[in-house]
């Protein structure tokens, strides 16, 4: 899949202000939503944009996640972090991840357990297989 959909700042800062809205329940939110998470989150993207496999949908979705997950860019609230930025990063590409939040939430869990670096490409690839089996194209 080529020419993917990466947020800028106003489209997180949106994205943000509607998961504040208890469309999803305040209990599943990292804290502090402000302008510093923004920021986090973009630069997570950007990262994630510019590596080789930035344009295959599943592999960079699977690469966002783990990032997110594992360099413990906030204090608080990563794994979190991570499944919202995901599910919106496939709701921007026109695909639903039909896996839900709580089962996405134990997946980070167990990336965030997981050994360090030597086994990322393997963690990637395997979550990437998952979300590949788990998505439904939109419109």
């Amino acid at each position: 899949m080529s020419n993917l959909w990466y947020p800028n700042f106003e489209e997180l800062n949106e994205w943000v202000e509607f998961l504040q809205k208890d469309v999803v329940g305040t209990i599943f939110l990292p804290p502090n939503l402000n302008q510093t998470w923004i920021t986090c989150m973009l630069r997570c993207f950007q990262l994630t944009a510019i590596h080789p496999d930035g344009q295959d949908l599943f592999q960079t979705a699977a690469r966002l996640f783990y990032k997110i997950v594992k360099n413990h860019v906030l204090v608080d609230g990563n794994k979190r972090s991570a499944v919202i930025c995901t599910f919106y990063f496939f709701i921007e590409n026109h695909q639903y991840l039909l896996i839900p939040p709580e089962e996405m939430y134990l997946l980070a869990i167990e990336i965030a357990s997981s050994p360090g670096s030597e086994f990322m490409d393997v963690m990637i690839q395997n979550l990437s297989e998952v979300f590949q089996k788990n998505t439904k194209f939109s419109l």
